[in-house]
């Protein structure tokens, strides 16, 4: 795909109006120097979704959509950013040049067409005679062709090269294939189909770019599930499987039932309740609950009516509550599945089922008492212990707060023995920098220094003397601070909305938009990023010193004497600089008046 100069963008950006675009498909409100109305990407009776025409950005409080003028286009018209930015210059009549590939699609883009490609020839042979057998096998499973259709279900031949061979014909290298996870090198050289004789499900991004694929085995192999390997564009930690089909109809109801298996999904689609999406048959992960919490604020997990089933539940919720989601937990009838179940029963019993399902709150403190009276002093501790843990992840503030109390009446305890508890099992001592519900506090450190320095010059000039990167944890954040840092380094200050022009996928909207209507909380910029920064540094080392306990832990157990010396003295001067970090850091990083700004870099 052709990319677009970063002139042309520019002077498409400048040459749109965000309120008059927002306004031919919302009507908008005048509310101070901002307009607002009620939200075009969920439901909702009172308005949370606000334009600013200063910034040229919207952002939503409640379902947390935001971004410029580029990305209210792409998330609302589901079109990626080079068509967003061609339809607005063609609205304001600015002629589009192209020039070469980027970077990122030198990289990608081969890995995209890879997959489009193998979808394409997986359907067409479901659908011809060398898929009959995958067919019958669908079908006998009641599955029909809309359902093929909308999740591009396919068939992978029996033999070994059926898709190296289409790839050839199409010019497309087995080196490709094999990033793509599509083919495995040989030992004995050359490659060969990862997926053979299976039937074949995409997965999906949220662009609705194939990115995956789960394949099932129609023979008799041992192994029943092969997935596709992890890629550049493919985590199986970070998708959840039929969100992208999904996504708008999860928006809308504010729920989310949660499956742990394709065909599990499918046959709930089938019946009509398609506000559903699957784990792929791995552990729920922190980053799917996140990404569902973008569209839900409630999730029933329904799995496998077995103790397996029973217990990916229990440690799914947690997920799912350290995201902010409302989780309840439907029981299936023993022995059977989803996909079972609801064929039998239909979707009216389904649905009457899953209303009444238990809270996550409720089925875990069922399974840590254990059938013993919550009267008995020592069920009392070992189920406080035991809830601890997810009381002190749950993500939203109110819930965690709802819980405890909870909890504590139910046990009848003091309430104050179930916060150090979770004070002990990870509740922050302090409180959010902003104050903002379900973040820890390191992630508003995180989120409020990147508002402060996409709002302001001089605060980024600061960051930029004083903060590294590696100061940060892995993740999104980090690495739009990243990118901020880099381009002050070739002399470039980037504002949100030319940081939100490098967007990768719609998260990149809602963080940063997150970021900078949370800035403008903050009466002292300056004072307020040299907390963030101190703060982060010092969570920075707090990370380290806590690497260097377990493994003095481990030493002490071996007996390395010399080794346990060393370690020792590293923890000594980690400690040391951590408390430089925590009485200097604040004075050091605040710029003398009239003078220079100050570094704490080399802390």
């Amino acid at each position: 795909m052709a990319r677009i100069a970063a002139e042309i963008i520019e002077q498409v950006r400048e040459a749109t109006d965000i309120v008059a675009l927002i306004s031919e498909y919302v009507p908008l409100k005048k509310a101070g120097r901002r307009y607002r109305a009620l939200c075009p990407f969920h439901t909702e009776k009172t308005p949370s979704f606000f334009v600013d025409p200063e910034r040229q950005m919207y952002h939503c409080f409640g379902c947390r959509a935001g971004g410029n003028a580029f990305g209210f286009l792409m998330e609302h018209e589901k079109m990626g950013f080079v068509e967003a930015v061609r339809m607005l210059a063609q609205r304001a009549g600015i002629p589009i040049p192209e020039r070469g590939r980027s970077a990122a699609s030198e990289r990608f883009d081969p890995l995209y067409e890879a997959n489009a490609l193998a979808v394409r020839f997986y359907h067409r042979l479901l659908l011809r005679t060398e898929g009959d057998v995958a067919r019958r096998y669908l079908s006998q499973r009641g599955f029909v062709d809309e359902i093929l259709e909308t999740f591009q279900l396919g068939y992978a031949p029996g033999g070994w090269d059926g898709l190296l061979r289409e790839a050839r014909r199409a010019g497309v290298a087995p080196e490709v294939l094999e990033r793509a996870g599509l083919v495995i090198e040989s030992e004995k050289g050359g490659h060969y189909d990862r997926f053979r004789h299976r039937v074949v499900f995409p997965i999906f991004s949220l662009a609705g770019r194939v990115v995956g694929f789960g394949g099932r085995a129609l023979g008799d192999d041992v192994v029943k599930y092969v997935n596709s390997p992890e890629t550049p564009i493919y985590h199986k930690g970070r998708v959840l499987y039929g969100l992208f089909q999904a996504k708008d109809e999860i928006r809308h109801t504010g729920r989310a039932f949660v499956v742990e298996g394709y065909t599990d999904l499918l046959r709930l689609v089938q019946h009509g309740i398609t506000n559903v999406v699957a784990t792929s048959g791995t552990a729920l992960t922190a980053d799917q609950g996140r990404l569902l919490a973008r569209y839900a604020g409630e999730a029933v997990l329904v799995f496998d009516g077995d103790d397996a089933g029973a217990a990916a539940a229990l440690r799914g919720s947690d997920e799912l509550l350290a995201a902010g989601l409302e989780v309840r937990i439907a029981s299936v009838p023993p022995g059977s599945d989803p996909d079972a179940w609801v064929g039998e029963v239909g979707k009216e019993v389904f649905l009457k089922h899953v209303a009444g399902a238990r809270s996550a709150f409720d089925v875990k403190l069922a399974h840590a008492a254990a059938g013993r009276p919550l009267t008995d002093p020592d069920t009392k501790v070992s189920v406080i212990k035991a809830m601890a843990p997810t009381l002190a992840g749950t993500g939203d503030e109110v819930q965690r707060k709802v819980y405890a109390h909870e909890l504590a009446t139910r046990l009848r305890v003091d309430e104050s023995r179930i916060w150090e508890a979770m004070a002990r099992a990870g509740v922050p001592e302090e409180e959010n920098l902003a104050g903002e519900p379900g973040r820890s506090v390191q992630e508003e450190a995180e989120m409020q220094l990147l508002g402060l320095a996409l709002a302001d010059r001089d605060v980024m000039e600061q960051i930029a003397g004083s903060l590294r990167a590696s100061d940060l944890v892995p993740g999104l954040r980090r690495r739009l601070i990243e990118i901020l840092l880099d381009a002050w380094e070739k002399g470039q200050w980037l504002d949100a909305s030319r940081l939100l022009d490098r967007a990768e996928d719609e998260e990149w909207g809602r963080v940063i938009s997150d970021a900078v209507f949370a800035a403008e909380t903050v009466s002292e910029p300056g004072d307020a990023a040299c907390k963030c920064v101190v703060a982060l540094k010092r969570f920075q080392f707090e990370r380290m010193i806590r690497e260097v306990k377990r493994k003095i832990d481990e030493t002490e157990q071996d007996g390395d004497e010399r080794l346990l010396a060393a370690l020792l003295k590293e923890l000594q001067e980690l400690v040391k600089r951590r408390n430089v970090i925590v009485t200097e850091g604040e004075r050091a990083l605040r710029p003398p008046s009239g003078g220079s700004r100050g570094s704490v870099r080399g802390a």
